[in-house]
């Protein structure tokens, strides 16, 4: 077959047509594309995809490679990183909600802790009230009981009572 400059020729197969050699009698030149008009990549997926890849020539290709290697699947399913990443956001989640907990506790504690000293407070004001209220009523009736020094027995015993408790 010849091509002419800017000419171009396009072979189709069902078949796969890995290893087969493309050249030129007269070593003009030329560019080799290959690919898919619809690639599912990765194989997980359901997408399929149009795919390109200009090849270069065999005597560029050199004889060191690297490589990366192939995740494990079951398959044609990907399954090591997604249960990798199922299993960190479990993680994740669960750890969120502890904290959640932790400071829904720790909020719980406090608001209970404000509480009791409120309480205490407010009944400590009580306790000073009353006692400011019994001096209150024993200084007056000491200066009753000094104005008039012709008074009741029973204000004395009222008095008594009150020195007592």
């Amino acid at each position: 077959m010849t091509l002419d400059a800017y000419q171009v020729l396009e072979v189709q197969s069902e078949d796969d047509l890995t290893g087969t050699r493309v050249y030129t009698e007269d070593d003009k030149r030329f560019s080799f594309f290959a690919g898919n008009v619809r690639t599912r990549l990765p194989l997980s997926r359901g997408s399929r995809d149009h795919l390109v890849e200009q090849l270069p020539p065999s005597e560029t290709w050199g004889t060191d490679f690297s490589v990366i290697a192939t995740p494990r699947k079951c398959h044609g399913l990907v399954l090591v990183p997604v249960l990798v990443l199922v299993l960190a956001l479990v993680l994740i989640f669960a750890l969120v909600l502890v904290l959640v907990l932790v400071l829904a506790l720790v909020l719980v504690l406090v608001l209970a802790l404000v509480l009791v000293l409120v309480l205490v407070l407010v009944l400590v004001l009580m306790l000073v009230l009353v006692w400011a209220l019994d001096v209150l009523l024993v200084l007056h009736l000491v200066l009753r009981f000094r104005a008039n020094a012709s008074s009741g027995f029973g204000e004395v015993v009222v008095l008594m009572r009150l020195l007592i408790f």
